[in-house]
Order: structure tokens, then C-alpha cells, then sequence
């Protein structure tokens, strides 16, 4: 962008000069004294002239502002005062208020010599400013704005005459009047290349480019000054290259730069081992391998996948070398196996069953048939009965491979069963008790209420859940009840939920026969799905002003139910709506005044029989006005209440 700055001179000189006096304007130049900040404007002149007082005006655009200024060297004067002292004088500076004028302002001082010796100093009259050739007389140092790029110098001088006591005249012999221009561009600093680093952790690279101003990353432009990305070790090695080049405002693009990194290849993993699969029927056995990658050898010969072997007149044995290898593993160790081919008409014996029995910790694998059954878990044989560990209780759930051949006489009389079982992680009930309720913990200083193990009916009485319990000196927020929690206990008479409960888990509270009263704090939010299903003796429920959503049945086949308190000023949605209450016909449905009309046109609520509105049902905290909104009403009511003006 360029930007013009005009300076105008205008010079009045009075008084009588002599005929070699002259004072004129020399030169403007404009130097950057730092890139896109400040201008540093030296004035030059030529002045030898004895005058009592001269004037220089300079005008400069609104766009910049003065920043600071100095005098020249040759700007002083030094005369002789009446007593033979040396002084000095310098020219006064004139600012007007909005800093686009400058006036400098020289006043002629009476100076004194003593031509004879004798001490006897005699008044020389007016002072001889004077200055060298080219020096600078006064520099402006002016502020530029942002994305002020360069300027057009435009300099100009007007002739002036006055008479100098010497007699003659005081010429100005610059530019005789005409202006002169010139030109001025910045040249702009080059912003520094960026920094390129790669860091290393485990299988991942991470590349950081770090720069000034905008980043240019393998020609993708990057809207900020730092830019990175990661990348994942593959089974071969990696040449990582990187070119950047940056940016900053106000400067030049930098060099680019270049920067690689080897990022060395993953080990090879060895591959699982395969096994062999075979099948009988009245003529053939089908031979296949599972595992991938998988080969198989009869001798040296590679057969195909699957492959036949026909029944002859007798019985036969082939063995059969395998492994298995993919494209970025080792080969897996050598897995060999004996097949009997049995004779035609030769009785084949059925393969095994596989059976699995779930225990608290473990899973027990077995294998029955006829004949001796061997069973294999993860293509390993192991004893008939295996014990598997579970996963803990925050572990992820695994899969395990299991099969089974069925022998006689060391060979297999059987095709051999295989499939895969799904081994889920250990049921983690709670973590610890205090005042007889399990808590799970689900987060940090966050926990659920569950039950103590998988046998169901700990609760018994009157069961309040707290906001908050403390357990080792750490404070854990109660926000949930776990599903079946509370399922089957057939003691349990009332519950009140506390407030930082969030939801109320599936199945939570099925069939407690003897649950009558159940009151929740204002933050449940979800009933799922059978929280309360078949409670035969529920005869009260007090729903919070937080409760959006009821799951299907939540109070299916709760018959006791007369009073159904509900302070959402919102009617919750009900997912199946003739399925979640039994006692629509017979139960009362309390809600606020403020919000009955809703309940009224509600999908399931519409069908109670019976609904009122009751003042102590408040429909949400904030509703201080008690029309089931929160806005700017309740906020003006509160006012009145605090002042005295009213009373709720």
C-alpha cells in the first residue's frame, strides 16, 4: 500500500541582508528507522545570512503521527554576550494540536565584539546563523500507521527576499520555487525460517513446525504459527520429509527449509500358529486350515486350502505339516498333524461337544464325546475341564478360540469341532460400603449405587441415598443407581433419592414387593426402562422437576398406585405411553396450578383420571413466579420478595 507524505515549506526571512546572504532548503530525506514503525526525516540546509528572526513551517499527513524530534548539530548558535561570554541559542519549536504542523522558529540574538583588543566589547548587531554545507539541520521522527508499505516524498521551497543590515538581500537559492518529489519504498526483513522437531513416543512420530506468522507445510497453508501432525510406524522403515517456509505480518517470506527424519520399521509380530479342521462323510475327508496366511504340506507338496483325501479299502494316516504366516509377520511356529483316513464303511464317531460354565471369576471349558476327547483352547491342547481366567473388572472382554477332536487308539475318529467363545470381564458389583449401600466407582470422586453381588435382594427398610458419601477421607458424588440395584428386594419399603442422582438404571427397583413410597431428588433425568416394574406395593411416587424421559413399563403392574406427584414443569416423555402405568384410571396425577394445562394435553399424562393442581408441587428451582417458566419474571419477583414487596 503506498501512502503519500507531503511536506510544505514556507519560508518568510525579514530584515536587510548582504549581497552574499543566502538560506535555503537542501534536502528531505526519509530513511525507516525500523520496519513499518517509525520515519526518520532529516532536514538539510545551507544558511549564512545575519537576520533577527526566520520561520520554517512543515506539514505532514494526518495518517502519521509525531513521534518524537532533534536538532541538527549546526541548529545552535554560540555569540559573545556585552561582557565577553560565550551563549547559546537554539530554535524554538511550535506544535499545533493535532501534530500535522510543525513550526521552527529562529530569533535573532544582538551579539557583541571587541574589534580593538581592549575589552571594550561594542554591539555587532544581529547574530549569523549559519550551518554548514549538507548538514542536518532538524530531523521528525513520524509514526506510521499499520500496513503503511511506502511513500511519495514531495519537497517544496519558495523564494523569499528581505533586507539584511549589511545591506543586500537574503535569497533563497534552493529549488528557486519548484517542488521536487521522491520516491520511498521499505525494503521489508525477512521473516526466519521455522523450526522443524520430531519426537518419538513408542510407535508414533510426532512432526512440529514452529514459525512466526503463517506456516507453509508441504505446500499446505497453515493458518497459525504453530502446525503439527503424527504419524504411526508401519512394518517398513519411513522417510519422513518436511518443507516449510513462514511468513510474518509486515515481513518477507523466509527461506524454506528442509528437514527428514528415518523412522525406523516395526518388528515383525510371528504369526498365530493355524490348525487344521477335517470333516468326514461316506467317501472323502475335507481337510481344511484356519489361521491366516495359513499353508499346509502333505510331504513336500503344498496343497491347496481346502483339500480331499479319498476313503480307501483300509485305514490310512497322512500327515500334515502347517504354519501360518501374513504379509507383516513372521512365519508361526510348525504345527503338525496326524488325520487317520478311516477305511470305507469304517464307523465315524461324532465330534465332541464344546460346553462353557460362567463362575464369578473364570469361565470352564469342557469337550464330551465318545472315544478320548482332546480339547484345545487358542489352538493350545489343554486338560479336558480348562479353567479360563476372566478379565478384571475394568478389562476389555476377549475372545477365545476353542475346538475338540474325539481318538481311539491315538487316532482321530472324528472331524474336529471348532468356534469361537466370547469371554466377558468380570462383573464388578462395588468398590466399597458405607451405612450398608454398595457403591461402584464410575469417575473421578463419582459413584453409583449397585448392588453387592450377583445373587439379588441386599436392601431391606427404609433406604435414604445420599448427595454425597465420604470413604478413605475422599468425597464421591452419589449421580446414579446401577441397573438392577435394587432388583428383587423384597424388604425394602420406601427410598428417597438424593439430589445429584442423574439417572435411575434399568430394571432398578423390579419386583420389591414391599417398596410403598419412592421420592427422587430434581436432577434425575431417565427412568430407564422397568425401574419399577411390578413394585406391587408402590402406593406413592414423587417425580422431580428434572425428569425428561420414562423408559417402557417403568411402573407396569404397580397396582397400589394412588398418588403420582410429578414437579417437572415439562410433562417427561414417556416412551411407550399406555404401557407405563396400570392405575391411569384410578391414581391421582399432582402437578403445579401453573402447569396443569399441559398435563392435561400430554400424551400418557392426559389419560390419568384424575389430575390436579397443587401449590406445594413447585415445577422447577428458579421458578420463584410459579408460571413453569424460568425467565426474566421469576428474577423481578425474587426482587419484590427480597424488598419486602411480596411474599410467594
Amino acid at each position: 500500500m503506498r501512502r503519500i507524505l507531503s511536506f510544505l515549506f514556507a519560508l518568510a526571512i525579514s530584515l536587510v541582508a548582504m549581497a552574499n546572504s543566502y538560506f535555503y532548503i537542501d534536502s528531505v530525506v526519509v530513511q525507516p528507522d525500523q520496519w513499518g514503525t517509525v520515519l526518520r526525516v532529516p532536514i538539510k540546509a545551507h544558511f549564512d545570512a545575519r537576520v533577527q528572526e526566520a520561520s520554517i513551517y512543515l506539514s505532514y499527513s494526518t495518517e502519521l503521527t509525531l513521534d518524537h524530534y532533534e536538532y541538527g548539530r549546526d541548529l545552535s548558535v554560540n555569540y559573545l554576550d556585552e561582557n565577553g561570554i560565550e551563549q547559546t541559542a537554539l530554535p524554538t519549536i511550535d506544535i499545533d494540536n493535532d501534530f500535522t504542523n510543525v513550526y521552527l522558529k529562529f530569533y535573532g540574538q544582538n551579539g557583541y565584539w571587541d574589534p580593538e583588543g581592549t575589552g571594550n566589547f561594542q554591539s555587532y548587531g544581529s547574530v549569523k546563523w549559519e550551518a554548514g554545507d549538507y548538514e542536518e539541520m532538524f530531523v521528525l521522527y513520524l509514526r506510521l500507521p499499520d500496513e503503511f508499505l511506502g511513500a511519495d516524498v514531495f519537497v517544496a521551497t519558495e523564494v523569499y527576499s528581505s533586507d539584511d543590515a549589511r545591506g543586500g538581500t537574503v535569497k533563497d537559492i534552493g529549488q528557486q520555487g519548484q517542488s521536487t518529489a521522491q520516491d520511498c519504498y521499505f525494503v521489508q526483513p525477512k521473516t526466519d525460517p521455522p523450526v522443524v522437531n520430531f519426537a518419538e513416543e513408542g510407535d508414533t512420530l510426532t512432526v512440529t513446525v514452529t514459525g512466526e506468522g503463517m506456516l507453509n507445510v508441504n505446500w499446505w497453508d497453515i493458518n497459525d504459527t504453530i502446525y503439527s501432525y503424527k504419524v504411526e510406524r508401519q512394518y517398513e522403515p519411513q522417510l519422513i520429509e518436511v518443507w516449510a517456509y513462514a511468513q510474518a505480518y509486515g515481513k518477507e517470506q523466509s527461506d524454506e527449509v528442509y528437514a527428514s527424519y528415518e523412522f525406523a520399521a516395526k518388528e515383525w509380530p510371528v504369526a498365530d500358529p493355524p490348525f487344521l479342521l477335517w470333516e468326514y462323510n461316506d467317501t472323502t475327508v475335507k481337510i481344511s486350515l484356519q489361521g491366516v496366511g495359513g499353508k499346509m504340506f502333505v510331504g513336500d507338496q503344498q496343497m491347496p486350502n481346502p483339500f480331499y483325501v479319498q476313503r480307501t479299502d483300509r485305514d490310512s494316516l497322512i500327515t500334515v505339516w502347517s504354519y501360518a504366516q501374513s504379509t507383516y509377520t513372521l512365519p508361526s511356529d510348525t504345527v503338525v498333524n496326524e488325520i487317520t483316513i478311516p477305511a470305507l464303511g469304517a464307523e465315524i464317531t461324532e465330534p465332541p461337544t464344546l460346553h462353557t460354565y460362567i463362575h464369578d471369576d473364570h469361565y470352564t471349558f469342557t469337550a464330551m464325546g465318545k472315544g478320548e476327547v482332546k480339547l484345545y483352547v487358542n489352538r493350545v491342547e489343554v486338560e479336558n475341564g480348562y479353567d479360563f481366567q476372566r478379565p478384571g473388572p475394568r478389562e476389555p472382554d476377549v475372545v477365545v478360540l476353542l475346538s475338540a477332536t474325539a481318538q481311539e487308539e491315538g487316532k482321530p475318529i472324528s472331524s474336529r469341532r471348532y468356534w469361537a467363545q466370547w469371554v466377558s470381564h468380570q462383573t464388578l458389583f462395588y468398590d466399597f460400603v458405607e451405612d450398608s449401600i454398595y457403591y461402584l466407582i464410575t469417575g473421578e470422586d463419582m459413584v453409583v449405587v449397585n448392588r453387592k453381588d450377583a445373587t439379588q435382594g441386599h436392601y431391606s427398610g427404609d433406604v435414604v441415598i445420599p448427595d454425597y458419601v465420604t470413604h478413605d477421607g475422599v468425597t464421591y458424588m452419589v449421580t446414579g443407581i446401577h441397573e438392577t440395584a435394587f432388583s428383587q428386594c423384597k424388604e425394602l419399603k420406601s427410598v428417597k433419592i438424593g439430589s445429584n442422582v442423574t439417572s435411575i438404571g434399568y430394571m432398578a427397583f423390579i419386583r420389591c414387593d414391599s417398596l410403598a413410597e419412592v421420592t427422587m431428588g430434581d436432577y434425575v433425568i431417565d427412568i430407564d426402562d422397568f425401574a419399577f416394574y411390578e413394585c406391587k406395593s408402590l402406593k406413592s411416587i414423587t417425580l422431580g422437576c428434572g425428569v425428561a424421559t420414562i423408559g417402557r413399563e417403568a411402573f407396569k403392574f404397580d397396582n397400589a398406585l394412588v398418588d403420582v406427584v410429578c414437579k417437572s414443569a415439562t410433562p417427561p416423555v414417556v416412551e411407550e405411553p399406555g404401557n407405563c402405568f396400570s392405575t391411569l384410571g384410578t391414581a391421582t396425577l399432582h402437578v403445579h396450578p401453573s402447569v396443569l394445562k399441559r398435563y392435561q394435553e400430554a400424551e400418557c399424562w392426559k389419560d390419568f383420571s384424575s389430575i390436579v393442581g397443587e401449590s406445594f408441587v413447585h415445577p422447577a428451582p428458579g421458578d420463584v413466579n410459579g408460571d413453569g417458566n424460568i425467565s426474566i419474571g421469576d428474577v423481578t419477583r425474587l426482587i419484590d420478595m427480597l424488598l419486602g414487596g411480596a411474599k410467594r
